[in-house]
């Protein structure tokens, strides 16, 4: 698989004890990063997105998501579900929202859309988001 970039994943996960949405962090590296502006129509109106598409090879440490959020220490796992945040590159920078990384001026998107594509001809996780 083409690689060039190197991500972070942002794993929502709700905290029962302080009843708030945390963030986990996990550094992936040696993924394909794409992005691309693209037009949306909705009630009438056009607008303009950008769409990110993410495939990596690199799931090592990946875990579906019911298996993820079953662990007590997620520490070096990771997972994708919908609303999870990932941003370009290696960032050690913990945060409570997209908006965080969004003040940063991060290459950022919450996800939208996966695939678990482990079984087949070209093994991946596809990420999709906007």
């Amino acid at each position: 698989m083409l690689t060039n970039a190197d991500m972070t994943v942002y794993n929502k996960v709700f905290d029962s004890v302080t009843k708030t949405n945390k963030y986990n962090r996990t550094q992936v590296t040696e993924i394909n990063w794409h992005n691309d502006l693209g037009t949306v129509m909705a009630s009438g109106t056009v607008t303009q997105k950008d769409m990110f598409k993410i495939r990596t090879d690199n799931y090592e440490k990946f875990l579906p998501a019911a298996e993820y959020l079953a662990l007590t220490d997620k520490t070096g796992f990771w997972t994708v579900q919908r609303d999870d945040v990932i941003a370009k590159g290696l960032l050690t920078t913990e945060i409570t929202g997209i908006a965080t990384l969004q003040a940063l001026k991060a290459d950022c998107f919450r996800v939208t859309s996966y695939s678990d594509n482990r079984r087949g001809g070209i093994p991946n996780i596809r990420i999709g988001g906007e």
